[in-house]
This record gives structure tokens, C-alpha cells and sequence, in this order.
């Protein structure tokens, strides 16, 4: 979770350099992060992971991040 302890302006720009890098050299990015607010601002393949167990889910689904354990 890379942007855990920074202020929003920052986690911004912090995604938009990792987005700039996935597009420029195209390395695969795995970000984890319990901030809906990079979610929502970033949507990419999402895999919702709780108890050992991974799901995937559609861009379009919202969930509920308060109830992950």
C-alpha cells in the first residue's frame, strides 16, 4: 500500500507516475490498498481478497471496503 500514510494531493500523484511507468514500459503494477478513493479514481482489474480467498470484480461493482477484514 504505497500511498497508505499520505495526504490525497500526494496518493495522486504518486498513482500517476505508477500509471505513467505501467504505460510507458509496461510492467505489470499489483497495488494494494484499502482506499476507495484510488479504486474509484483508478479502476483496473480488481481481485477482492479476504480470508485465504481471491474474487474477481468488475469495475462496475462497488463494494464495501469497511467490511474487509
Amino acid at each position: 500500500e504505497p500511498t497508505g500514510n499520505l495526504d490525497q494531493e500526494t496518493t495522486f500523484s504518486i498513482m500517476d507516475l505508477l500509471l505513467s511507468i505501467n504505460r510507458n514500459q509496461k510492467p505489470a503494477i499489483i497495488l494494494i490498498t484499502h482506499n476507495k478513493d484510488i479504486h474509484m479514481k483508478y479502476p483496473a482489474r480488481t481481485l477482492l481478497c479476504d480470508n485465504m480467498q481471491c474474487s474477481e470484480y468488475s469495475n462496475e461493482i462497488e463494494f464495501d471496503f469497511s467490511e474487509l477484514g
